[in-house]
């Protein structure tokens, strides 16, 4: 069984997965899952994407072979002429797919496939047996801690004799360590905009020596802004809405939290003003 120290690198930094899809629901679907169980998920939508990363380190990848977006014959083929290593690491999500040079090549490495139906329980067995296997490098056990949803207000259960809520923002808290981090995100349908009002609250929290924290807004791999806390913890970000956003908070040294905002398909849902802006 997976023990939480096999979720480290020697380092003690979160396993790397990269996961190779273009596709929106897949991307949004196993990245969350992967950050709220403390691994580290990099994201290739596409072709430059993949350049962009194809010379940095991960325990594993997987890239969806139905999304011929990302062209997955020729991801499989760089990866493994890149880093022969992760040739038994690589999982691959076949929906169906019968592209003969994609088959050549998960006969040939003895790749492993999966299919979508139960993909997060396959992603999770299937990664338990590559992180925990002997030759994936161990350290000793340390207690680690991830960041945990602990409220969601869109979850929250309703008063008695009300069967619906409709909901004009989404507020949300997280624990990491001794940290409480509130969110509240508010669609703002004159400008199409996401506002995002936070403020962190903890015990063994390091600041900038000024009493800031600092805060990353991301969108996959891209930082999209930065912002600081004022001296009571408060932020605010106000951003397009986009597929892939994040929140990464640097809590201390060596510590920071990351909060994966998804692709808030409920904003998408109640205001349809907002929307991609391309």
């Amino acid at each position: 069984m997976l023990q939480r120290q096999d979720l480290e690198d020697p380092q003690g930094d979160p396993r790397r997965v990269l996961l190779v899809t273009a596709d929106v629901s897949v991307r949004g679907l196993v990245s969350t899952f992967l950050w709220s169980m403390g691994c580290s998920c990099v994201i290739a939508a596409n072709g430059v994407d993949l350049a962009n990363v194809e010379h940095a380190t991960f325990d594993a990848v997987l890239i969806d072979a139905a999304d011929s977006w990302t062209n997955p014959e020729q991801a499989v083929a760089r990866i493994i002429e890149l880093h022969p290593s992760l040739a038994k690491r690589i999982l691959v999500l076949n929906g169906g797919v019968t592209n003969p040079q994609l088959l050549k090549l998960v006969e040939r490495h003895g790749l492993r496939q999966m299919s979508h139906e139960n993909l997060v329980q396959q992603v999770w067995a299937t990664l338990q047996e590559i992180f925990s296997s002997p030759g994936m490098a161990k350290r000793t056990p340390r207690k680690k801690q991830i960041t945990q949803l602990i409220f969601d207000r869109l979850r929250a259960p309703l008063p008695d004799g009300v069967h619906s809520l409709r909901a004009t923002g989404r507020h949300l808290a997280y624990n990491h360590k001794d940290a409480i981090i509130d969110i509240v995100l508010e669609p703002k349908q004159q400008s199409g905009r996401v506002s995002l009002v936070g403020q962190v609250v903890g015990a063994e929290i390091t600041n900038d020596g000024n009493g800031a924290i600092s805060v990353a807004l991301t969108d996959g791999m891209k930082t999209l802004a930065r912002t600081k806390t004022d001296k009571f913890g408060k932020f605010k970000l106000e951003f397009d809405l986009v597929e892939d956003a994040a929140i990464q908070i640097r809590l201390g040294q060596g510590s920071g939290a990351t909060i994966p905002l998804g692709k808030m398909d409920w904003v998408k849902r109640q205001f349809p003003a907002c929307q991609h802006k391309h």
